[in-house]
């Protein structure tokens, strides 16, 4: 069984669980870290490691994060760096962390890790207007 820690900027991490318990219901094993604007980075760390903490009987770890380079990465980074047992991803979406939640226990921590950057790519698309839109606006 894998845990997963979400965090990002603002209730990044907040809004991503109240969309999880949504669309895929209660989650166990999974912690959400907000880094609010009055937090300091010392904060988010301890915050960091009171979710590491809770996931302790736990297999692996994967923290998901909303920006490459960003605290809440960097710090995880930090945090994670000499566990073998973990992994830290940043430019998290809400379709890769779903399918992450649904799928934490049924794959080693590697695979987890690389479903989840597949899923988060595969994602993102971009409408694209059919020529008879184009040609005569017609709606959807």
């Amino acid at each position: 069984m894998n845990g997963i820690i979400i965090s990002g900027h603002g209730s990044f991490a907040s809004g991503l669980h109240s969309s999880v318990k949504l669309i895929a219901g209660k989650q166990s094993n999974i912690e959400y870290v907000d880094f609010l604007e009055s937090d300091s980075t010392s904060d988010l760390e301890k915050k960091l490691k009171a979710a590491i903490s809770n996931l302790e009987g736990c297999k692996g770890v994967l923290v998901l994060c909303d920006l490459v380079g960003g605290s809440p990465f960097k710090s995880a980074v930090s945090l994670t760096n000499k566990q073998q047992d973990a992994a830290v991803i940043g430019g998290a979406n809400l379709a890769m962390i779903i399918e992450t939640a649904i799928m934490k226990n049924n794959l080693s921590l590697d695979e987890l890790k690389e479903m989840a950057i597949t899923s988060g790519r595969e994602a993102i698309k971009c409408f694209q207007k059919s020529d008879r839109l184009k040609r005569d606006g017609a709606g959807i």
